[in-house]
């Protein structure tokens, strides 16, 4: 076959402008590397889910070809984020509790306990976000009036930072909680010789056996609500502290269909993991489970 000059321009034209198949293309973007020299790109490639290309505007949109493009108009894309301490699974529990953060005064407290209560079916009230501290009484609340404003109800109230808890007197009586009871690396609060509901440290244990356990379905729309805050604000991997064994299979299971949160997750300490220490934990593509969170320093909001 005899080559002329104009099928041999066409063929080496049609070389110089062939292009990369890949699934997507962002341009028009301000893009931040965060290399050595945190250098700024205009353009990325993504095929099957992983970056195969960044640069200049000209360098991937002539370079690749995207079954789907966005322009970016000017917005900014960063790596995601990470999270090295949070409780992702507690978030999406919580998201279902009542939210107690910022609250001014345990009147407010109470305020907010008797709007939730009449939006909602259960007996078990379980909040946490309050803070003596931000109060005007800067004092640990006491459950005498819970038990007389909502008698028919079980409450649990945990401190912001987790090392406190207030619980209602019914709830305290459910676990065989006294003046007399004691246990060791927790405190429970008396006044006038009287269990005030007010549980520190380990002390909150006392009352975990009484408290109903939220269902696998439950926890499992925990984590896609937990996901979705999370991704709208750009954090793609999160620190998990202080997870059972339970909680963490069904993070790796839900990593097989819904989940796409890269997590490491810390098991909590309990007796329990003893005789599993040496098949225990993870190392997947999206989970890493390969410690053991510990607890025995307190907190200073709750005097612990």
């Amino acid at each position: 076959m005899r080559i002329t000059p104009f099928i041999l321009v066409f063929i080496l034209l049609n070389a110089c402008t062939s292009s990369t198949q890949v699934d997507l293309i962002i341009h028009n973007a301000i893009i931040y590397t965060i290399d050595d020299s945190f250098s700024k790109a205009q353009a990325i490639a993504v095929n099957q889910g992983k970056i195969v290309a960044i640069g200049a505007e000209h360098q991937i949109l002539n370079g690749y070809k995207g079954k789907q493009k966005i322009d970016a108009a000017g917005r900014y894309i960063y790596p995601g984020f990470i999270d090295a301490h949070s409780h992702f699974l507690g978030y999406g529990n919580e998201k279902h509790q009542l939210n107690l953060v910022e609250t001014t005064s345990f009147n407010e407290v109470v305020s907010k306990i008797s709007s939730y209560i009449s939006n909602y079916e259960g007996k078990w009230i379980r909040g946490r976000g309050w803070d003596q501290n931000d109060w005007e009484v800067k004092e640990f609340p006491r459950n005498d009036t819970l038990s007389k404003l909502f008698p028919d109800h079980y409450i649990v109230l945990k401190r912001v930072d987790g090392h406190a808890v207030l619980a209602s007197e019914n709830v305290l009586n459910l676990a065989g909680i006294t003046s007399e009871s004691k246990i060791a690396g927790g405190e429970i609060v008396l006044f006038n010789g009287k269990p005030t509901g007010v549980l520190i440290d380990e002390a909150e244990s006392l009352i975990q056996p009484v408290i109903p356990k939220y269902s696998k379905e439950f926890k499992l729309n925990s984590l896609k609500i937990a996901q979705e805050d999370c991704f709208a604000l750009g954090l793609t991997t999160v620190c998990d502290g202080g997870l059972s064994k339970e909680e963490i299979d069904l993070i790796n299971e839900s990593h097989e269909s819904f989940l796409k949160m890269r997590v490491y997750a810390m098991y909590s300490a309990n007796n329990d993991l003893i005789d599993s220490l040496k098949t225990l934990g993870y190392k997947t593509e999206r989970l890493t489970a390969k410690s053991i969170k510990l607890y025995a320093d307190g907190a200073l909001g709750s005097r612990g």
